[in-house]
């Protein structure tokens, strides 16, 4: 509603992988098969077979379909992508109430909800997770992994908490594979509460394993066709992945099944058989996956794309470290676990703590890994500091009804809280690489922005309406742009881009950063024979400026000094001072 009324609703989530999506659905409901997952409009002739879901598609599809029935196609489109993220976030609304539910002192229940609801309020309302408009898979699966989370911090450890905890494990995994570490915390916190807890916890633990096998089951038969159950892959859930799921899964339900295993050490040795099958079936059928899964990247995709894609950038970095970004990006989560840690202590530390511990603490180091990972402290470490706030507005009123200690408490359990010191420090210390690539660039816009707007409002700049119009005009051909510029290549036309942002796109990402980087003669001859008709440039995004750093005589540094050799012949009727579209003769 508050979108609504700032005027906000319509427009799609600013990343590139909403418009991606957005792409997935179209074809889809354009006719594409179920099974296949193939982007043929984005790389070489074969296109690229994406490693995303059919999970995600269905909803979104089926609820753009429903809307159909009552509004134009364009309309229901943008209804369905507005509301769905909505809908995805309702379900930290449904984890608050089992954190209520979990609490043991009645006197903080009713906190726990208004302090919960004013939180995790601003943070779908803050984060660029659960906005309207961002239908990339992220939103579903932290959500699945919170349920996950809370299921498992039940200090009753309830069968059917732990049976959701498993399917919300399995989904997690259905959704994506970037979070495996996540769910192997999960996977290790059953089995080892069984293991040291024995025919106490035999239920809900047998309840977690069954959820997880099932679900990793079910998800796999919904996304892979037959004649891919053979195939390894170590980006998304296949056999690899799912022979893991069914034995771990299924294996922990029948050990607990077991009369045998009474003793503390042979249910320890039980559980050490069944890891030593599962990691010698990863070893035997994938070893490959045990390795960074972007290591197998041309030098180009990696030097030139990753290294200058923020997500996949560790937190040390110097961006991560200079500009105060850490105070967001960890920070939070770093307060998050001393508090509850201290918490703990304080109230009397029980198994579901030190798993809640160890699960933020693995988050931690996931982001100091890579950035991409923040969204899932942020989320976590909201729900865990939830409680303590309570505690403290609890506290504070039994000792004088004036104390306003908790404001304190909320102020530092709200997320956007903590990003404003970065911007104190950004200011200060501007980062002088990003300034010279700007000022080569003459812009300072973000190139998401420019790449991923809506057609419900004014294009985004680097594709104006008369551009969109021309090529709308054109029989299909294959543009060579920077790689964001894919997004609304395919978002607004019916052409092909050579490289956009998905490493299953690492060839197209090489050739054309290599055509970028090649002498302009030599660039128009390496177009040709690849089939490559538009050259299109746009001053806004940034990536022009840092290819000419590294080949000063290249074809983009020719683009962003506007001395494009006549062999390229341009199309006035579309170019203009921002953005520039060349065709080769």
């Amino acid at each position: 509603v508050l979108f609504g009324l700032t005027d906000k609703l319509g427009y799609l989530g600013a990343d590139n992988d909403d418009v991606m999506r957005l792409v997935q659905i179209r074809d889809l409901l354009a006719g594409q098969g179920w099974y296949d997952h193939t982007q043929y409009r984005l790389g070489g002739a074969d296109g690229t077979p994406m490693h995303w879901s059919r999970l995600i598609d269905f909803p979104i599809a089926a609820l753009t379909l429903f809307f159909d029935i009552f509004f134009s196609r364009e309309l229901a489109e943008t209804i369905a992508f507005s509301v769905w993220p909505v809908i995805v976030g309702m379900g930290l609304i449904i984890a608050l109430r089992l954190v209520q539910k979990d609490e043991a002192r009645d006197v903080l229940k009713p906190y726990i909800l208004l302090f919960g609801l004013l939180l995790i309020g601003l943070t779908l309302l803050i984060s660029f997770i659960f906005i309207p408009g961002r239908i990339d898979h992220h939103n579903v699966q932290i959500v699945a992994l919170v349920l996950a989370f809370i299921g498992l911090c039940s200090p009753d450890h309830k069968p059917h908490r732990f049976a959701m905890a498993g399917a919300m494990t399995g989904l997690s995994l259905v959704i994506g594979t970037e979070a495996l570490p996540l769910l192997a915390v999960n996977c290790g916190f059953a089995a080892l509460l069984w293991g040291f807890k024995g025919e106490a916890v035999s239920k809900p633990v047998r309840a977690f394993g069954l959820g997880f096998a099932l679900t990793a089951l079910l998800g796999f038969l919904f996304d892979t066709p037959p004649s891919a159950y053979g195939q390894i892959w170590c980006d998304v859930l296949a056999v690899n992945y799912l022979a893991l799921a069914l034995i771990g899964g299924f294996g922990l339900a029948g050990l607990t099944l077991m009369g045998g295993l009474k003793s503390l050490t042979a249910r320890l040795i039980a559980l050490g058989i069944l890891g030593a099958i599962a990691g010698a079936i990863l070893l035997i059928i994938s070893p490959q996956c045990l390795s960074n899964p972007l290591g197998y990247l041309p030098d180009n995709a990696k030097n030139y794309w990753l290294a200058y894609v923020e997500e996949a950038q560790p937190l040390i970095s110097k961006r991560g470290t200079e500009d105060g970004v850490f105070l967001y990006y960890a920070g939070f989560a770093i307060f998050a676990w001393c508090i509850s840690f201290w918490r703990y202590k304080k109230i009397g530390t029980r198994l579901g703590h030190i798993y809640a511990l160890v699960f933020l603490g693995v988050i931690i180091a996931m982001v100091i890994y890579q950035l991409r990972y923040f969204p899932f402290g942020l989320i976590i470490a909201t729900f865990m500091l939830i409680p303590w706030v309570a505690q403290v507005y609890v506290d504070g009123k039994a000792k004088s009804k004036e104390s306003v200690a908790y404001i304190f408490a909320l102020a530092l359990s709200c997320p956007s809280f903590w990003i404003f010191p970065s911007v104190f420090i950004d200011k200060l210390n501007p980062d002088p690489v990003n300034a010279a690539a700007e000022n080569i660039a003459s812009n300072s816009s973000s190139a998401e922005n420019s790449a991923s707007q809506n057609d419900k409002d004014e294009p985004p700049v680097c594709f104006p309406d008369k551009l969109k119009d021309y090529l709308q005009a054109q029989p299909v051909q294959t543009i060579l742009a920077e790689p964001n510029t894919a997004s609304p290549i395919l978002q607004f036309t019916h052409h092909r881009a050579l490289a956009g942002n998905y490493h299953r796109n690492g060839a197209g990402i090489d050739l054309a950063i290599k055509m970028f980087f090649a002498a302009p003669e030599k660039a128009a001859e390496m177009m040709r024979e690849n089939n490559i008709s538009y050259l299109l440039y746009c001053e806004e995004q940034s990536m022009y400026a840092t290819y000419k750093i590294h080949a000063e005589e290249g074809l983009a540094a020719h683009m962003v000094d506007e001395t494009v050799p006549e062999a390229f012949m341009r199309i006035d009727a579309v170019s203009d001072d921002k953005v520039v579209l060349w065709r080769l003769p």
